[in-house]
């Protein structure tokens, strides 16, 4: 993955041609587009603070026009050790792995939940009964 190109020093030669809308803008439509988007960053990136911090201060630093890299984010993958078991922890799939020392899975997937997702879930049983 290259680095970014921070917001403020666009290179092509076409600036716009992922965002060809722009071009039917007018200058208060593109200042309103772009204000929107900002806060929406903002939101973001405040949203993810007590998630991820990592990426909330990837957010922020876009905000700031400063650079990042994919090392400024954290692994997918979270490890820990219970007696002679690897644990893996899958953060994009939610899921713990039991793994021995040979890195083999010796127990089914355990599929983990948030508490949004067990409070959605114990929704839908109460619109089933």
């Amino acid at each position: 993955m290259k680095n970014p190109i921070p917001l403020n020093l666009p290179n092509d030669e076409d600036q716009f041609k992922s965002v060809p809308f722009v071009h039917k803008m007018t200058t208060y439509q593109l200042k309103v587009c772009i204000k929107r988007i900002w806060n929406n960053l903002q939101m973001l990136a405040n949203q993810m603070d007590g998630r991820r911090k990592d990426i909330s201060m990837v957010l922020d630093n876009i905000l700031e026009g400063k650079r990042w890299t994919k090392k400024d984010l954290d692994d997918r993958y979270v490890y820990g050790a219970y007696e002679d078991y690897i644990l893996k922890f899958d953060t994009l799939n939610k899921q713990f792995l039991i793994l021995n020392r040979n890195h083999e899975q010796v127990e089914p997937t355990i599929q983990g939940f948030t508490r949004t997702d067990l409070k959605k879930l114990k929704q839908e049983e109460k619109t089933r009964a």
